[in-house]
């Protein structure tokens, strides 16, 4: 018994706490601190040793100083008292003579580490008991009345001697000292930087370590995850399974569940019969689909029976396993084909397959004109000012709580205790708003939407400048009118539009482009066709300007830039009589599809109203219906195959209802609203045209590549 135990003990012994390679990563993380704790400590040893030389030395020179001060206070309170005979010069004189040997003392410590520095404080020792011996002598001689003695004693030179060999001895000390503490500076910086150095190592070797852990734990993860995924499903299946069923039954039941788990959306199980394979059970098939016997190598179902493989394929060959409904049937995305083996032989083979839907259906096209909107923001900004230059509250800024920090619009805004109080200074208008009334608004939406309201934000400023249908004063009427014909938004949109030119200004200045302006108006001339002469100079003379930083104009071209550069099939929506994003974007987003010739892969729809995605249920679904046609059958849709169908959704009530206002157009060029313009970061060759007038700025033209130059 004992002799059958010991295997099992054996076999626990060599059973090891930690998988190999997790066990070697903890040992090299252990290590990797270890050695990392010991050069970070010499490191700042090494770091502290040379900023206390640093410090030592500093604090030598300065008692250099001092000692040949008291030796000069010394020499001073001798030669009064010689000259006046009065006490208070011998005042002087003591309390050098106390200092003297205290100071040395010290120097001989902060020096201890010299040489040099040793044997010439031992000199200056020498001469100013010299010298010191010489200056009492003069002055017991004048205390007892005897000047000429005193006087003889000085003319001897002796004292002159010493002091100028003192002078000499402490040059050379401070000399020597000033040297070295540019060496021990130099070591102190190069000590720093070690340190710096071993710090950033060990970081970067902590981060590799724990980036490498995490990618080894990761990886288990997954790897169990995907073991626990494979484990369900097979529990599932055999549930599904259960019982005495028809083969038939079976088979239907097998290909629903794996179909499900799967996430496919059209299948079929074939089962070994005679010398190939017959269909047992489909998923989802159209009508008509063929069920052909499968013979060994025909098609890719033949090929992985044949080869006894799995096959995984994305570029489905046209007709194979088609995606089908009542609207009709498309081209297959992703096709999994496996064999069934048993006992080596091939028992059955499974397909399964899902649709594709790589198209794409902006509404509104907001990201049509993309960072063209933001200087289309800005001109409205910048005329707003202008035009309510002389109306302190119509300027877009916070109210400061009386505790002088904090922002707000009403007392409840405020901490406890404060009341809202006098507005901010106000922001520049490139900025959108101060940094604390953009952090205030942007995390309190209610006070600001774009949709203003009575009484929030936006709407004061407006009403200040503008007034109300209810309320306007004639000034109030007039810069109103002045405002609409310089910027041609539609009266509807003026509270909407101020809030992307205010609160979405600088939403992307504060937040995104680390506030710096994306958006400029140098050599921008605002000629506004609803405009005077006059009124148009004036404009042109008073508007603020700004010049667009190159950085933040880079920014907005990668993120927010339509290239075109897409396989995708696009269908776009837009309202004619959309006020906020304005029709016109369409047009420049035509010509970045042009451009990159890619122009078959867009169709645009407009219609007469809506506004901005104010479309009808039926508008909705007839131009999601007319994408995913031409995405799975090759349709591509047309304004009057979309008006039809639209006019056939309308009566189905759960379709939504609404109108059918789908309408042939051609927006007009972008630069009629907004004046295209140059600016760093975004280069001439970089802006895309199609030769109309104003398409590219100032005088560039239009290039045969559809881009300016």
């Amino acid at each position: 018994m004992d002799q059958a135990a010991e295997p099992t003990k054996t076999a626990r012994a060599r059973v090891a706490w930690l998988p190999p390679y997790t066990f070697a990563g903890f040992a090299v993380a252990v290590l990797a601190v270890l050695l990392t704790s010991f050069f970070s400590l010499r490191a700042v040893e090494a770091r502290n040793a040379a900023a206390d030389s640093v410090q030592r030395t500093a604090e030598a020179l300065d008692r250099l100083d001092l000692f040949l001060s008291f030796v000069k206070d010394a020499e001073t309170g001798q030669r009064g008292y010689l000259l006046m005979g009065e006490n208070r010069y011998l005042d002087i004189y003591r309390n050098a003579q106390v200092a003297l040997p205290s100071q040395l003392a010290t120097l001989r410590t902060l020096t201890a580490d010299s040489l040099t520095q040793q044997q010439r404080i031992t000199e200056v020792e020498g001469l100013l008991t010299v010298k010191m011996d010489e200056l009492a002598r003069t002055i017991a001689l004048r205390k007892a009345g005897d000047l000429e003695g005193a006087l003889a004693i000085v003319r001897t030179e002796q004292g002159k001697l010493a002091m100028d060999r003192i002078r000499a001895v402490v040059a050379n000390m401070d000399l020597d000292e000033r040297r070295g503490l540019i060496n021990r500076q130099s070591a102190s910086r190069s000590a720093t930087s070690y340190s710096t150095a071993v710090t950033a190592g060990g970081a970067a070797l902590l981060l590799f370590l724990t980036l490498a852990a995490a990618f080894v734990t990761s990886r288990e993860y997954r790897a169990r995850e995907a073991e626990a995924w494979v484990r369900a499903g097979q529990t599932g299946l055999a549930a599904r399974l259960q019982g005495e069923q028809p083969l038939d039954k079976l088979g239907e039941n097998a290909l629903s569940f794996l179909a499900d788990y799967l996430g496919a959306q059209v299948g079929a199980i074939h089962i070994q019969e005679g010398t190939g394979f017959a269909r047992l059970a489909g998923y989802a098939l159209p009508r008509g689909s063929a069920n052909e016997m499968l013979r060994l190598g025909d098609g890719l179902a033949g090929q992985a029976a044949k080869e006894q493989r799995v096959f995984h394929v994305r570029d489905v060959p046209d007709g194979y396993l088609p995606v089908g409904s009542s609207l009709g049937r498309g081209r297959a995305r992703e096709l999994l084909v496996a064999p069934a083996v048993a006992s080596g032989a091939v028992q059955a083979v499974l397909e399964l397959a899902s649709p594709p839907y790589d198209g794409a259906l902006p509404f509104c096209a907001p990201g049509a004109g993309a960072r063209r909107n933001f200087n289309g923001a800005f001109d409205l900004r910048a005329v707003y000012e202008d035009v309510c230059r002389d109306v302190p509250e119509a300027r877009f800024a916070c109210h400061v709580c009386s505790g002088m920090k904090a922002r707000c619009l009403v007392d409840a805004d405020c901490p406890a205790g404060q009341t809202c109080g006098k507005a901010e200074r106000p922001p520049r208008p490139a900025d959108g708003l101060t940094p604390q009334c953009a952090a205030f608004l942007l995390d309190r939406p209610g006070h600001a939407n774009e949709q203003p309201k009575f009484d929030d934000f936006v709407s004061r400023s407006l009403t200040a400048c503008f007034g109300t249908d209810t309320a306007r004063t004639p000034e109030q009427s007039a810069r109103r009118d002045l405002f609409l014909r310089t910027t041609r938004v539609p009266e509807s949109y003026l509270g909407t539009d101020m809030f992307f030119a205010s609160v979405g200004l600088a939403e992307v200045f504060h937040r995104r482009t680390h506030r710096r302006h994306p958006w400029g108006n140098a050599g921008v001339d605002y000629a506004a066709p609803m405009l005077t002469a006059a009124e148009q100079d004036a404009l042109n003379r008073r508007v603020v300007r700004v010049r667009a930083d190159g950085p933040a104009v880079k920014y907005m071209r990668r993120w927010f830039e339509p290239r075109a550069e897409t396989s995708t099939k696009v269908l776009t929506l837009h309202a004619l009589d959309d006020g906020l994003v304005l029709v016109e974007n369409e047009e420049k987003y035509r010509e970045a599809f042009e451009a990159a010739g890619k122009l078959d892969q867009l169709v645009q729809l407009f219609t007469t109203g809506g506004g901005h995605c104010g479309f009808g249920g039926a508008e909705h679904v007839a131009a999601f219906l007319a994408l995913t046609g031409w995405v799975e059958q090759g349709t591509k849709p047309t304004r009057d195959g979309v008006q039809s169908l639209c006019n056939v959704l309308l009566g189905i009530p759960a379709v939504g209802g609404g109108e059918c206002r789908f309408t042939e157009a051609a927006p007009a060029e972008w630069g009629t609203r907004v004046v295209e313009r140059r600016q760093s970061g975004a280069p001439l060759r970089s802006l895309v045209c199609d030769g109309d007038p104003g398409d590219c700025p100032g005088k560039a033209t239009c290039s045969p590549d559809n881009h300016c130059r």
